[in-house]
């Protein structure tokens, strides 16, 4: 079953009309790259006479640009606004965090203790550290990447109420007493 496009929103089907309309639109705001989309609101679109074509996207510029250029590998985290729900599929989040750690030159994860939860906001994953992690980037290491055994003491802060277990302390202290080459806890 097909639904039938009634009224103005019938004057939007088909990919072409709808990536003219943007080609158009990247014109009179001279955007240079395909790029300078990132910074698009749902205002602008429409106050150029794009509310039919975002309404087939349920009003996302970040969908309709996406279906306008599908050529284009976007980075949806650099949208002002991410599609809802964007954050709960662990691929795009891990997606995400390889991009930031490409873009820090991060080849290692041994490089992920040094970051902070503001250059990962800048980068565009405020919403993801606020909505799925609390903003603890020791919880989001370890969801998004469990095959690397994460220590939390090394991190710039160490997860909330990490040293409040007793059981914690020890785990520090005998890994520490291995780093330093102690054989046994009598030493």
């Amino acid at each position: 079953y097909q639904r039938r496009v009634r009224g103005p929103l019938r004057s939007w089907r088909g990919l072409r009309k709808q990536r003219k309309f943007f080609d158009a639109l990247a014109k009179k705001l001279n955007l240079s790259s395909i790029e300078d989309w990132y910074q698009i609101s749902q205002e602008k679109i429409c106050s150029f006479g794009g509310r039919g074509l975002l309404s087939i996207y349920s009003g996302s510029p970040v969908l309709a640009l996406i279906a306008s250029y599908p050529e284009h590998e976007w980075k949806l985290w650099n949208f002002n606004i991410v599609p809802k729900h964007f954050w709960s599929d662990l691929f795009l989040r891990r997606s995400f965090l390889d991009s930031l750690g490409q873009f820090l030159g991060y080849n290692s994860f041994e490089n992920w203790y040094d970051i902070s939860s503001p250059a990962i906001a800048s980068y565009g994953g405020a919403g993801l550290f606020r909505s799925q992690y609390r903003n603890s980037v020791f919880s989001a290491l370890l969801d998004i990447y469990p095959e690397y055994p994460w220590i939390p003491w090394k991190f710039k802060t160490s997860p909330q109420n990490y040293w409040s277990d007793p059981s914690n302390h020890r785990t520090f202290l005998e890994h520490l007493g291995k780093e330093l080459g102690f054989l046994s806890r009598n030493v």
